[in-house]
């Protein structure tokens, strides 16, 4: 069935909510007026999902996504914390809060913390980022031109073998195809072609960005770490999400989980914590990428949850790595019991193991 949805007003949905909830930020009101600004907020963001698609049906997918996920960031910034009281930035002076810097000066201030997922420089900064470069602006400039090209270069190699596969990848008919419907091998390169072309397109918007803040001036190199850290990394699924594959859901993802553990009464540290922060993080990662799932298709969507609405398509994959990480861990502590030891072939062991679960 063709989409008869009118096309998305970009700025009326996408950019002028966040715009206005940081100015809202910046004034540091009290919570119930924060609360109140979230609700509408929240609301635009749902609207902008349901009634709207955009030209491209394959982009669908990513901006329902992106609401979601600016939901979700929005919750952290407006009411987990209250960033003009709770949190400051390395550069800052102020003895207090942000309250004493002018109001022009601290909207600006607001606004290197709202749109800073990672919260690089802050005080709050996310776990595992990876090392800021000290190194001068031309040869930060230089470094991810190189990096843009090698992203660019691997999108062409990936986006080659799906023009190959238009029924898998571009779904010009109604019928699903499945990614191991060729057998097992060719699941694999299905896979990776995918992940590869949203791996080195995360990075291509990243660096676009950070050229362009460096290059004026805005920001410096060391306000700009790596998006994804190394690959080197990724022997447990666990270090794959959370060292490997980019940070940018972290502070969002991480917030409400460490809320809900205090509330519980949870110590910070101890395994009930850790977990309860877990599968939270993951929880919240299915909701917001099911966002994409229904502005693509709010039809199949409807279907699939009406048919079983605690597992349906991208939030069944990703609570399936909060368990799958449990296993993982699990695992890991029964072999230090046995006395095996970190070595390379738990390491290649890792590595096939982590492909597998991913």
């Amino acid at each position: 069935m063709a989409d008869t949805r009118p096309e998305l007003p970009v700025l009326s949905y996408l950019l002028l909510p966040d715009i206005l909830s940081c100015i809202l930020v910046a004034f540091g009101p009290p919570l119930w007026v924060r609360l109140l600004a979230f609700c509408a907020f929240f609301y635009t963001k749902l609207s902008g999902m349901h009634y709207y698609a955009v030209d491209e049906p394959a982009y669908n997918f990513t901006f329902g996504t992106l609401f979601l996920q600016q939901v979700l960031a929005a919750a952290h910034y407006m009411l987990t914390t209250n960033p003009v009281d709770d949190v400051r930035h390395e550069r800052d002076v102020f003895k207090v809060s942000a309250r004493e810097l002018p109001l022009l000066k601290r909207i600006y201030w607001a606004a290197g913390y709202c749109f800073g997922p990672r919260s690089v420089g802050w005080s709050d900064q996310v776990a595992n980022i990876p090392a800021r470069p000290r190194i001068s602006r031309w040869a930060f400039v230089r470094s991810h031109l190189l990096w843009m090209a090698w992203c660019l270069f691997l999108v062409d190699i990936a986006q080659t073998y799906q023009h190959t596969h238009p029924d898998l990848f571009h779904r010009p008919g109604e019928t699903l195809v499945s990614v191991g419907a060729d057998g097992y091998i060719m699941r694999c390169v299905n896979v990776v072609s995918t992940m590869s072309t949203v791996y080195a397109m995360i990075n291509v918007h990243y660096s676009v960005c950070a050229i362009a803040a460096v290059s004026l001036g805005l920001s410096g190199p060391a306000d700009w770490p790596n998006v994804s850290g190394r690959w080197a990394d990724a022997y447990t699924v666990r270090k794959f999400w959370g060292k490997t594959w980019h940070q940018m859901l972290r502070r969002s993802l991480s917030s409400p989980g460490r809320l809900i553990s205090r509330t519980l009464g949870f110590k910070r540290g101890t395994t009930a914590s850790s977990y309860t922060q877990l599968y939270v993080a993951f929880i919240l990662s299915g909701i917001q990428h099911s966002g994409g799932d229904y502005m693509a298709d709010p039809a199949l969507w409807r279907q699939s949850f009406t048919a079983n609405p605690l597992f349906y398509q991208s939030f069944t994959f990703f609570f399936s790595q909060a368990v799958a990480i449990t296993a993982e861990d699990a695992m890991i502590w029964v072999g230090r019991k046995l006395g095996l030891q970190e070595s390379r072939a738990t390491h290649l062991l890792g590595y096939a193991s982590t492909f597998c679960l991913v």
